[in-house]
């Protein structure tokens, strides 16, 4: 009886961090790329900040992302 009832509280607690995870408005929404910050430390190397639309359900507005290419070496 006590095994099941850690099982429940486990089950709450695993589905409260999604709840709280999935409330949190961390990308940026735009319009234009003049919306998007631009600043060095948001993106990292030759990587450029860009306005863009996934058109997806979970991302149904357009968002800032770094895109670009991204090099593991640098040869000088």
């Amino acid at each position: 009886m006590a095994e099941a009832i850690k099982i429940v509280y486990v089950i709450i607690i695993f589905f409260s961090l999604f709840l709280i995870a999935m409330n949190v408005d961390a990308l940026i929404k735009c319009t234009h790329v003049s919306d998007c910050p631009n600043e060095i430390s948001t993106c990292a190397g030759a990587m450029e900040v860009k306005c863009h639309a996934f058109n997806s359900l979970l991302f149904p507005d357009p968002v800032c992302v770094c895109s670009g290419e991204m090099s593991l070496f640098l040869i000088s």
